[in-house]
């Protein structure tokens, strides 16, 4: 009797009325809470990224790219889901008929190869006479003067950063698209360096519907990094024997703008050079899907020639129901 009294009978204890205003409040602080951890954190990466990348700036690029493949080595070693993805990508695409070694000598090559990319990063930004050599220069800039803009279709391929260098080093306005990164301060810093550096004007990803058809009037050179899954629907295509969804921006806008297409794909030879490549001009005769195909076959035949310098790990043989739309 006494618990049935202290309870409030069957009903047990009475319930206090809701409060919005409370659980607004509460909503409040707790979001304004992860801003500032998140705020914190961003802040964090960014002092660290620019400590890092200040330090191996002073050592001779030789040296840092030494650093940098000993670093890479490391990652595979420790890294196993990325290892992994690296291995069932390679074995996926080539069989047994893997040029260059085993699937396992090329997956270190990879990530060792990554590791160097990061040297040429931290060294472009100061050193400006990376021996690179341009093959069919003319490719790109024939398509060019024609005054109708340049849809370059580029690759996570060697080290392609220094591609940023080609628009000072060739004479031509150049935009290019980028995914916006969630550290916003540290994502900032490195666009605002790139535009200031190199005359490369970025376009946000979330932005690019409304920004590539004006820029290509202007006549600008567009560059695609289209050699990764999209996320936002793309047209169905072969690579490496395997369906995958690709970019549907490069196809678009070079058939709505009569922009020519133009491959551009770097690889690190033997010697300490950079190869540029130019392939094209693209067909954009067709469907959507046939232009897509050519130039999904172009840079299919440039990764094969150097295996080990593009990014396996992604997961580039997803597929999904957005194909085909854009």
């Amino acid at each position: 009797m006494i618990l049935y009294l202290i309870h409030g009978g069957k009903g047990g204890c009475k319930k206090s009325p809701r409060r919005p205003f409370s659980t607004l409040a509460r909503l409040l602080v707790r979001r304004a809470k992860l801003i500032y951890d998140r705020s914190i954190l961003d802040l964090i990466q960014y002092g660290a990224v620019r400590a890092v990348l200040t330090g191996l700036q002073a050592i001779p690029v030789d040296v840092s790219r030494r650093l940098g493949r000993e670093l890479g080595r490391l990652v595979y070693l420790i890294d196993a889901p990325h290892r992994r993805r690296t291995l069932k990508h390679l074995r996926m695409a080539y069989g047994d008929d893997l040029r260059g070694g085993s699937a396992e000598t090329v997956a270190l090559g990879v990530f060792e190869h990554v590791g160097g990319h990061v040297a040429d990063v931290v060294h472009v930004l100061r050193r400006k006479d990376f021996p690179i050599r341009l093959e069919n220069p003319n490719v790109l800039m024939d398509a060019y003067r024609r005054g109708r803009g340049v849809v370059v279709v580029m690759a996570h391929m060697g080290s392609f950063a220094l591609l940023s260098l080609l628009p000072r080093l060739m004479g031509f306005r150049a935009a290019a698209i980028m995914k916006k990164q969630t550290n916003t301060r540290l994502f900032r810093w490195a666009t605002d360096g790139l535009q200031r550096l190199f005359d490369l004007r970025i376009v946000l990803k979330n932005h690019a519907r409304d920004e590539v058809e004006h820029l290509l009037s202007d006549g600008l050179a567009v560059a695609f990094a289209a050699d990764q899954h999209p996320r936002n629907g793309g047209f169905p295509a072969t690579f490496f024997g395997r369906p995958v969804t690709v970019a549907a921006g490069p196809s678009v806008y070079a058939q709505r703008c009569d922009s020519p297409i133009v491959v551009l794909t770097t690889a690190r030879l033997a010697d300490g050079s950079h190869r540029m490549r130019f392939d094209g001009p693209v067909s954009t005769a067709g469907s959507l899907e046939e232009v897509s195909q050519r130039w999904t076959t172009i840079l299919e035949a440039r990764i094969r020639e150097h295996p080990e310098q593009w990014l396996w790990m992604h997961r580039r043989w997803r597929t999904d129901r957005t194909a085909g739309q854009f």
